[in-house]
């Protein structure tokens, strides 16, 4: 799930729906023969669509996907360059997390008869991208688009956040069974309504009853699911071999011959970086955060931006990053390219902002 709460307006952050979407560009899809959509679930606290986000919606667009965006906040110049790229914006109120803009999504392809695709594909902007060139160039986004077994429900990993097994959305597709299922949108009817009614904080709620319950629903229907990694939400041995070569390496990176750097400094440095990735007492295990280098080093060139703005919340995310990301991007001999999100992480990392001390 991505982190919107920071900025959710307040007579709609308990999921009192706008009753008005606009839509724009529909009609392209209606001429598109492709078998896939991808649906881009756009947050931005300032609108802002990262380079990084782009290339992988210019990506789907050159592979011929159906492409729709769904955004709670969106400049009209961004939105007319995207529907200039063949690209549906609907633009909606800013409700319901990103379930809520995936029912947005779902209920206007149904409601203009825009159903028909073989899989969907869901792209949150949660992510940064790093070095990814997209579709025809990343294979786990290809992965999504032609999933192993034909499962029904793919993601990248999985996790046992809350102890309960889910695919993690920030990332994930569902073949046409599923997301064309009348039982998939009460699911999602059912997740709003509460959202109007609960007493949790809407963040908590959207996590529990949005992402961990799909997974859920999508077995309880007999349908498959899996991730591309750590398949069953655990790592296994290959994990730990390969987090001990790379955490060699990286001290052989950071060791100073001449002594000016502090080799406490460095040995904390490592410490966290060879174990924040183990699934702790609980099984409280969010790979897609705290396994961020031996995502990586496995080829998927994203990383969770929350690792990068939540500070405050260290515990359950991963310490490292800030520090040992650059050496890990050359170890890796991995080139960041022009459009990387990488360069432009003042304009996309979320900051409060700044209250005025009181004299």
């Amino acid at each position: 799930m991505s982190v919107r709460g920071h900025s959710e307006s307040k007579n709609l952050r308990r999921g009192e729906l706008a009753t008005e979407s606009k839509i724009i560009g529909l009609d392209k899809l209606a001429t598109s023969l492709s078998t896939v959509t991808v649906l881009f679930i756009h947050f931005h606290h300032r609108g802002l669509i990262s380079a990084g986000y782009l290339k992988v919606i210019s990506s789907a667009i050159e592979c011929g996907y159906r492409v729709v965006l769904v955004s709670t906040k969106l400049s009209d110049l961004w939105c007319e360059k995207l529907v200039s790229m063949s690209v549906a914006v609907i633009q909606r109120g800013n409700s319901g997390y990103d379930f809520g803009s995936l029912q947005a999504a779902r209920k206007i392809l149904m409601e203009h008869g825009l159903f028909g695709s073989k899989r969907y594909v869901v792209i949150n902007s949660s992510m940064l991208n790093i070095a990814s060139h997209g579709f025809h160039g990343d294979p786990f986004l290809d992965a999504l688009v032609d999933p192993p077994d034909e499962a029904d429900l793919v993601g990248i990993t999985s996790s046992y956040e809350d102890r309960t097994f889910h695919i993690q959305t920030f990332f994930f597709s569902m073949s046409q069974r599923m997301f064309e299922a009348k039982t998939f949108g009460r699911f999602l009817g059912d997740y709003l309504r509460g959202l109007s009614s609960t007493k949790e904080a809407s963040r908590t709620y959207a996590i529990k009853n949005g992402e961990l319950k799909l997974t859920r629903f999508a077995l309880s229907q007999g349908l498959l699911a899996r991730s591309l990694l750590f398949h069953h939400g655990l790592p296994d041995v290959a994990a730990f071999e390969e987090m001990k070569v790379l955490s060699r390496k990286m001290v052989d990176i950071l060791e100073d011959e001449d002594g000016l750097v502090c080799a406490n400094n460095i040995k904390s440095l490592i410490n966290d970086f060879s174990s924040e990735w183990i699934p702790k007492a609980g099984l409280q295990y969010n790979p897609s955060q705290a396994c961020w280098a031996l995502l990586m080093s496995r080829g998927f060139l994203f990383l969770k931006r929350e690792v990068l703005e939540l500070s405050e919340t260290r515990s359950i995310h991963a310490p490292s990053v800030c520090a040992l990301l650059m050496p890990l991007l050359s170890l890796l001999t991995i080139d960041i390219p022009e459009w990387s999100d990488l360069n432009q992480l003042p304009e996309i990392i979320y900051a409060p902002p700044v209250r005025s001390s009181k004299r």
